[in-house]
């Protein structure tokens, strides 16, 4: 079977995405099934590097983004747009696959199209409490949606749509979280404060974090993914606050790789997480049991972390702040809060698991093969 993979190119596209491609190399064989996946989307150093290391083959289209303010560029995108159908076209045709997985974005986009036009399966998955604009456009040509949030199951027809939660990579599931404190250099007894923000790191949070840093590393230890264009900053602010990375409590990552187990690593030992408000970011701490802290990201598409943020501390497991509120004080009073409340933080970890749906991969690869084979999903 030939299966066609694409999304928007940014890490959290690219984690569910890599959950399912996994999950269907495994169901693959089991059924000593031939499988061939194939990665189409936006030109992306992120996507490259994930998906080649998982041995998936990736092509590029280009992709007309529509921003929602008055911008030269989106004139421009219109015919980038065009140019990315045209090219999708052309290498749907080349590969010709048997059903097509989009993990949404304004770079699938194309592919979908093509795919449609070609009239090959659609399978599309919305990670977010509410759907991205691309995904509200695509349902029209989906023959599955598969959702994340129950609250999300109402936008798109019911009789195609599926509950299967966000697929989480097996890659960073499980661990000691004493071995995985000597893996990363923590050196004290300290609590452990995990700050992520998300592949593309989060200039705000990091710049907040740089002003309380050397409070934060007097009590605990602290882990932190910057972004890999924002390393040099958080590394220059660390150093005016006197802190050397890797040293006295800190440690900076621009990135935490999967085969070094450094994700996996830092949220097996981490006892509070700070985070923007990704789907797969929340998929991932709540696979741990982790309480939280959510930042969403100001002005994201349509607001959908704002609302996946608020989804989660409804529900008790974290606490909320909104980006144009963050101030210094204000958040090194809430991590204090926390890391001095052990139960308060129990607590929020078991909360924190309604969010992860164990086989969700599993259960998005099945529907994926099933449509590839032509097979009945529902009786």
């Amino acid at each position: 079977m030939r299966v066609l993979l694409t999304g928007g190119g940014t890490g959290g596209h690219l984690s569910p995405l890599l959950a399912v491609a996994k999950a269907l190399q495994k169901e693959a064989e089991l059924k000593k099934e031939p499988l061939q996946m194939l990665y189409l989307g936006p030109c992306n150093n992120l996507s490259d590097l994930i998906l080649k290391s998982a041995g998936i083959e990736t092509r590029h289209v280009m992709a007309g983004k529509w921003r929602r303010y008055f911008s030269f560029m989106n004139f421009v995108d219109v015919f980038r747009g065009f140019f990315g159908l045209l090219q999708a076209m052309f290498k749907v045709l080349v590969f010709m696959p048997d059903v097509v997985f989009s993990k949404g974005g304004y770079g699938s986009v194309p592919v979908v199209f093509a795919a449609r036009l070609f009239l090959i399966p659609i399978v599309i998955h919305e990670s977010d409490a509410v759907p991205g604009k691309a995904n509200r456009i695509m349902q029209h040509f989906a023959d599955v949606v598969a959702v994340s949030y129950e609250m999300t199951k109402g936008f798109s027809d019911p009789t195609k749509t599926y509950f299967t939660g966000s697929p989480v990579r097996e890659s960073i599931l499980g661990g000691d979280p004493a071995k995985a404190k000597i893996s990363l250099g923590l050196r004290t007894e300290k609590p452990v404060l995990l700050i992520l923000g998300g592949s593309q790191g989060a200039k705000k949070i990091n710049e907040v974090i740089g002003q309380i840093l050397i409070r934060l590393v007097e009590t605990y230890e602290v882990i932190h993914q910057c972004g890999e264009k924002n390393y040099d900053e958080a590394k220059n602010l660390a150093g005016k606050a006197g802190i050397k990375v890797n040293r006295e409590n800190y440690h900076l990552y621009p990135f935490m790789r999967d085969d070094k187990e450094e994700l996996k690593n830092a949220l097996n030992c981490a006892d509070l997480v700070l985070s923007r408000a990704g789907a797969s970011s929340i998929a991932e701490i709540a696979a741990h049991g982790k309480p939280s802290i959510l930042v969403p990201l100001q002005g994201s598409a349509n607001d959908h972390q704002l609302h996946n943020a608020f989804e989660v501390a409804k529900a008790g497991a974290a606490i909320a702040l909104r980006e144009e509120n963050l101030t210094p004080e204000l958040l090194l009073g809430k991590i204090d809060i926390l890391m001095n409340d052990m139960p308060l933080r129990k607590m929020m970890g078991e909360k924190a698991k309604i969010f992860y749906h164990t086989g969700s991969a599993a259960t998005i690869a099945d529907i994926v093969l099933k449509l590839g084979n032509k097979e009945k999903l529902k009786d």
